[in-house]
C-alpha cells in the first residue's frame, strides 16, 4: 500500500492499530464529557491525545519513507573551472580572483569535492579558449587569452552525449568572449548547471579602451581620423594620457584628456601615413601619473594592464585609381586637373581629348596619294590607315601602353572597366554610339565606377544627353530647363548637405571657409538647370544677381556605382586667380572630388576578413570575390594567401608567415574562402595573389586586420552574474555561493539524475515522528495540569 511516498510494510496490522484508535477515541469522549472544564479545552486535550496515540498506532503498520535517488558510480558529474586571464584580476583587498579560485579547489581546506565523488564518478576540466581536461586542476595558470564558456559547455554535452551526466559545477567570474544570441539554446539537453560566481565589482580602479574606429575621407587635410573611446572605474579626477605608437616603435601621436565622472573620454587623433597600403598602429593608455605602467616591470594602482593597448589598422589602398578623361575639345579644365593630380600617388589620369570633329572625305583633301587626315601632318608614327577623314582626331595622355585607347573611346567592357571614374567635359553625345553609351550606363551600376559630367557649351542638356543611357545615370533631369536667360555671371557657395561633406570643404572651420567661398570668382558659363532627381544631393549652389539659384555640383547613387554632374562650365577661372605663392584650392578641389568619386570602386579582386561570431580563438574567414575583366564572378582560378603577422615588440616563430589555400564557396559564385586561427595577439596582414586556370596572374590585394582576445576578455570586470543566472535557469540548474558548495555537495544525491535507485526508510527510525507523538502528550498532561485536573 503506497500514500504518496509513504509505503505501509505491515498491512496485517492495519485492523488492529483501527481498532485501538476507536476505542481510544470512545474512552477519550466518554473521560473528557464528563470533566466540567470549558468545551474547547475538552476538545482540544481530546485531540492531542488522541492525535499522540494514533501517531503511535499506525508506527504498528511499519510505514516507509521511499523515493528516487542518484545510483552511487553510477552517474557522472563534471566540474568546469575558468582558466582564462580575466581571473588575473584583483579584487579590493588585493587578492586576485584566481587565488579564491584556488582556495575554494583546496582538498585539505573544502571537502565538495571529495563529498561529489563519493555519490558520482568525477570528471575535472579547465577552460579559456578551449576544453582540457585535468586530473586535480594542478595545471591551472590563468593564462588564457579568452573565455570560451559557452564553447566548452556545449563541448561538454557532446562529450557526455552517450554516458549519464547528472550536473556540472562552473567556477567562473562570468566571462564569456564566445556568447551569441543563440548559445543559450545550444545548451538545451546539458545536464543541470550549478555555476558559482567568482569575484566581485565593488572598488575595482581600472582604465581601458573600450572601442577604437578608423575613418578615412577625401578631406586632403585629414586623410585618416583615429577616434579612440576609453572607460574607466573608480579613477573620478585623474587624467589619462594616450600615444599612438607606429611598427617601429616612434610615437606617432599622442594626447592627455581628464576623466569625467562617469568615466569615459573621446579623444580624436589625425594621421597621415606616409606610404599606401595597410599601416598597423598600437594605442596605449595609461594613467597620466604613471609613465611607466605599461613597461615590463611597471606598477600600476590598476586592477589590471591587459586592456590598455589595441591594435589599429590603416588601409590607404594599394594602387592607384585610373580616370579617364574624355574632352570634346582642347581646353583649360584639362590643365588645372592635370596639375591637380602630378603628383598625387592614389590617382592617375589618362586623358582623350579631341583636337578635331569628324568630317567627311570630301571636304578635306590631301596631298596626292594621301589618304590620312591632314590634320595629322607633324605627328610621329601615325597609322594613316586608322586616322581618316570620317573619324575625329584624337589625342591620348597618359596610356600606359601604345595600343590602350588607341581606337579612341573603348567599345569593350574589359577596356573600360579597368578604369575607375569617368569624367566627361564638353562633349555631345553623338560622340559616343549607343553601344558606348549602355557601356558607360553598365560601367556606372555594374563595374561600380564614377561618372562626373563637367558643364560646357555640349554638356548635359546642351549635349542632347536627354533620354540616352548616359541621361538617365546623370543625377539632373535634361529635359526641364528653367524659362528665361540671363547673361550674369553665377557666385558659388555650399548648400546645406554641402556643409556636411568633408571633401566639398576646403577649411578646417566654418568662417575661413565662408572667407574662401566669398573670395571665388564669378562663373559665366553655366548649364542652368533645377530639377534633380530624387536620390540626386545638391552640393553646391550658383546665385545670380538677382535673387534665382540653380545646382552646381549634384550626386547620386547609381547601381554600385556613384554619378555627378558640375553646371560650371569655366571652373578654370578660379585657378587664375590664385595669388602668388598661394595654395590652389582648385586644384586640392579637384583632388578631394576625384578621391570621392573613386573611393568605393573596388577593384577585380574584393578581399574581406569577417570574424567568426562566437569565436573564442578570433578565428577570421578570408574571402576572395573575383571578377573577370567584365566584372563577373570568376570560378576557374587559384587563390592563395599569405599572412604575416604583425605583432608589436615580439619577434622569433610568432612572426612567421602562413600561406593558405582558398577554396571556391559553395554558396555564392565567385568567392574563394579560407578559415585562419591567429597564434598571438596583434595585427595580421594577408596578401592575396590569383592567378586563372592556366597560370596567368589575374591579380593581388592585401587585407589586414587585429586579432585582440584581450579586448572582449576585459571588456567589462564586472562579474556577469546575470549570464551565469541565464545558463542555470535553461539548464533546471541553480546559482550557488562559493561558500554553499558543501551543502550542494551533500544535497546532489536527492536531485535528478539519469541513473537512480529506489530507497526506502522505516518512518519510527526517524526522530521527528516519534519527538511530535511525546509532544502531543506531553502537551496535553500539561494543559491538564495546568487547570488542576488529575
Amino acid at each position: 500500500m503506497a500514500l504518496a511516498n509513504i509505503i505501509l510494510a505491515g498491512k496485517e496490522w492495519l485492523w488492529p492499530a483501527v481498532g485501538v484508535l476507536v476505542i481510544s477515541a470512545f474512552l477519550l469522549i466518554k473521560s473528557y464529557s464528563r470533566l466540567g472544564v470549558p468545551v474547547p479545552m475538552r476538545f482540544g486535550c481530546a485531540f492531542l491525545k488522541l492525535l499522540g496515540i494514533a501517531l503511535f498506532a499506525i508506527c504498528l503498520l511499519e510505514p516507509q519513507w521511499t523515493g528516487q535517488r542518484a545510483k552511487p558510480g553510477a552517474n557522472y558529474f563534471a566540474i568546469l573551472v575558468d582558466n582564462s586571464s580575466s581571473l588575473k584580476v584583483k579584487e579590493a583587498n588585493g587578492k586576485a580572483r584566481s587565488q579564491q579560485a584556488l582556495d575554494l579547489l583546496d582538498p585539505e581546506n573544502n571537502q565538495w569535492q571529495s563529498e561529489i565523488g563519493n555519490d558520482f564518478q568525477l570528471r575535472r576540466y579547465t577552460f579559456d579558449s578551449q576544453l582540457r581536461s585535468s586530473h586535480d586542476f594542478s595545471d591551472l595558470d590563468f593564462n588564457g587569452p579568452s573565455s570560451a564558456l559557452m564553447t566548452s559547455l556545449k563541448d561538454l554535452k557532446e562529450r557526455f552525449k552517450t554516458r549519464p551526466l547528472a550536473g556540472v559545477v562552473v567556477l567562473s567570474d562570468g566571462s564569456a568572449t564566445d556568447y551569441t544570441s543563440e548559445s543559450l539554446g545550444d545548451l538545451n539537453g546539458l545536464a543541470p548547471v550549478y555555476p558559482a560566481l567568482i569575484g566581485s565589482d565593488q572598488d575595482l580602479k581600472d582604465l581601458s579602451i573600450e572601442q577604437v574606429s578608423v575613418s578615412q575621407t577625401a578631406f586632403e587635410d585629414a586623410p585618416v581620423r583615429v577616434t579612440i573611446r576609453l572607460a574607466s572605474n573608480g579613477l573620478l579626477g585623474e587624467s589619462a594620457h594616450v600615444s599612438l605608437i607606429d611598427k617601429k616603435g616612434e610615437t606617432a601621436a599622442n594626447q592627455q584628456t581628464p576623466l569625467t565622472a562617469d568615466g569615459s573620454a573621446v579623444l580624436r587623433f589625425e594621421l597621415a601615413p606616409e606610404k599606401l597600403g595597410i599601416s598597423f598602429y598600437q594605442a596605449q593608455v595609461r594613467l597620466a601619473d604613471e609613465p611607466k605602467a605599461l613597461e615590463t616591470d611597471g606598477k600600476s594602482r590598476e586592477v589590471t594592464l591587459a586592456n590598455n593597448q589595441q591594435i589599429i589598422i590603416v588601409d590607404r589602398g594599394t594602387g592607384a585609381k585610373r580616370i579617364l578623361y574624355i574632352s570634346g575639345r582642347p581646353n583649360w579644365e584639362y590643365k588645372f586637373l592635370h596639375r591637380a593630380l602630378e603628383t598625387e600617388s592614389q590617382l592617375e589620369l589618362t586623358g582623350l581629348i579631341r583636337v578635331a570633329k569628324r568630317e567627311a572625305k570630301f571636304e578635306f583633301k590631301g596631298r596626292a596619294g594621301e589618304s590620312s587626315n591632314p590634320l595629322f601632318r607633324g605627328f610621329d608614327k601615325v597609322d594613316e590607315e586608322t586616322q581618316r577623314y570620317d573619324q575625329p582626331v584624337l589625342v591620348r595622355m597618359n596610356v600606359r601602353d601604345a595600343s590602350e585607347l588607341r581606337d579612341g573611346f573603348p567599345k569593350k567592357a574589359e577596356d573600360l572597366f579597368q578604369f575607375h571614374a569617368i569624367v566627361l567635359d564638353d562633349l555631345e553625345s553623338a560622340f559616343f554610339s549607343r553601344f558606348q553609351m549602355n557601356l558607360i550606363k553598365d560601367f556606372v551600376s555594374i563595374r561600380g565606377g564614377g561618372l562626373l559630367m563637367l558643364g560646357g557649351q555640349q554638356s548635359l542638356a546642351q549635349g542632347r544627353y536627354s533620354g540616352t543611357p548616359i541621361g538617365d545615370v546623370l543625377p539632373l533631369y535634361l529635359d526641364q530647363l528653367p524659362s528665361g536667360q540671363t547673361d550674369e555671371d553665377m557666385r558659388m557657395d555650399l548648400s546645406r548637405e554641402g556643409w556636411l561633406l568633408p571633401w566639398a570643404r576646403l577649411r578646417d572651420n566654418e568662417p575661413e571657409e565662408i572667407e574662401r567661398l566669398t573670395a571665388m570668382p564669378l562663373f559665366g558659363v553655366v548649364n542652368r538647370t533645377t530639377s534633380i532627381k530624387p536620390a540626386a544631393t545638391v552640393v553646391s549652389l550658383l546665385q545670380d544677381g538677382v535673387s534665382d539659384s540653380f545646382p552646381g555640383m549634384v550626386m547620386q547613387p547609381f547601381g554600385n556605382g556613384k554619378s555627378a554632374a558640375l553646371t560650371v562650365g569655366d571652373l578654370w577661372r578660379w585657378g587664375m586667380h590664385k595669388k602668388e605663392g598661394d595654395k590652389s584650392d582648385l586644384e586640392r578641389t579637384w583632388r578631394q572630388t576625384l578621391r570621392w568619386l573613386t573611393a568605393d570602386v573596388k577593384h577585380r579582386i574584393h578581399l574581406e576578413a569577417n570574424p567568426i561570431p562566437g569565436d573564442a580563438n578570433q578565428s577570421v574567414l578570408i574571402r576572395a570575390h573575383l571578377k573577370d575583366k567584365e566584372f563577373s564572378p570568376m570560378d576557374n582560378a587559384n587563390v592563395t594567401a599569405e599572412i604575416q603577422p604583425m605583432l608589436f615588440g615580439k619577434t622569433g616563430s610568432t612572426n612567421a608567415a602562413v600561406k593558405l589555400e582558398l577554396q571556391p564557396s559553395a554558396e555564392e559564385a565567385g568567392w574563394f574562402e579560407s578559415t585562419f586561427v591567429p597564434r598571438s595577439q596583434g595585427g595580421y596582414r594577408a596578401s592575396i595573389k590569383a592567378t586563372d586556370e592556366d597560370g596567368i596572374e589575374i591579380g593581388s590585394s592585401e587585407i589586414g586586420w587585429a586579432s585582440d582576445p584581450a579586448a572582449e576578455e576585459y571588456k567589462d570586470l564586472s562579474p556577469n552574474r546575470s549570464l551565469l543566472e541565464s545558463i542555470a535557469s535553461s539548464t533546471g540548474g541553480e546559482m550557488v555561493t562559493v561558500s554553499g558548495l558543501n551543502a550542494l555537495a551533500g544535497s546532489l544525491p536527492s536531485k535528478k539524475a539519469p541513473v537512480t535507485e529506489t530507497f526506502s526508510t522505516p518512518v519510527w527510525h526517524t526522530p521527528y515522528v516519534f519527538l511530535l507523538g511525546l509532544l502531543v502528550l506531553v502537551t496535553e498532561w500539561g494543559w491538564r495540569r495546568y487547570r488542576g485536573l488529575a
